[in-house]
């Protein structure tokens, strides 16, 4: 398993935008500008086996912060563990790049799933999540 940043190729945009047709609740609309914060994002393209079944989308305001945008994996690749794999991917980049926390805002269906990965609840809102890392 491996992650990619992902730049303004073209080719490698249309990868992600195939990969999102597999993963409800993304879509191409939101990469690299969180228009509620006006923020650039970061996109990484997580492959297994050589197939691209992952995105995640993240933007920083703090220097030592990352919070995630979005995240997904393709249906057919779910329930198998991934998940928390790439999201372990994730956090150890995080680190390399001298962050000491992940905070994000979660669907309430995948809940559960940033709770198994060691996030806590963090803030006012229902879905506010966060891990020192």
């Amino acid at each position: 398993m491996r992650l990619e940043l992902i730049e303004n190729d073209s080719q490698k945009i249309n990868i992600v935008e195939g990969v999102l047709i597999d993963i409800e609740g993304l879509t191409p609309d939101s990469f690299y500008k969180n228009e509620q914060r006006e923020v650039p994002t970061a996109c990484y393209l997580g492959y297994f086996d050589n197939i691209s079944i992952c995105v995640i989308e993240t933007f920083t305001e703090n220097p030592f912060e990352l919070s995630i945008v979005n995240f997904g994996i393709a249906e057919f690749a779910q329930g198998e563990g991934k998940g928390r794999i790439f999201i372990s991917h994730l956090e150890s980049l995080a680190i390399n790049e001298g962050y000491n926390k992940i905070r994000l805002i979660s669907h309430p269906d995948a809940y559960g799933f940033y709770l198994k990965c060691g996030y806590s609840r963090y803030g006012s809102g229902e879905y506010g999540l966060c891990k020192n890392i």
